[in-house]
């Protein structure tokens, strides 16, 4: 299973979006979450008022997603929020691999 999030940034913010993505977010879905291999990636199609970037990890199991999206996550989101309010906004996908 793969839990992807995509985010919308304006510029203003971008660079301290990136560390704290990077420092905070992806860390805690690691430590908190049991998630795995992390992809952090920029979205190359053109966004009007910022950029895109899009954060994917691999869960081993739903259980793991579900502490993601139930209890880890949430926290983080609502700092986000804190940090830097409609100057990033994002929505969460949870995907399975097609057999």
């Amino acid at each position: 299973m793969v839990v992807n999030t995509t985010f919308h940034v304006e510029p203003s913010v971008e660079t301290e979006f990136i560390d704290w993505i990077r420092c905070e977010y992806i860390t805690a879905a690691e430590t908190r979450a049991h998630l795995h291999t992390p992809l952090f990636m920029r979205i190359l199609t053109p966004m009007e008022g910022g950029t895109g970037y899009a954060v994917q990890l691999q869960a081993d199991s739903k259980a793991d997603v579900d502490t993601w999206l139930e209890s880890a996550q949430p926290p983080l989101l609502s700092e986000m929020a804190r940090k830097w309010g409609k100057k990033v906004m994002f929505f969460t996908t949870s995907m399975e691999k097609v057999k």
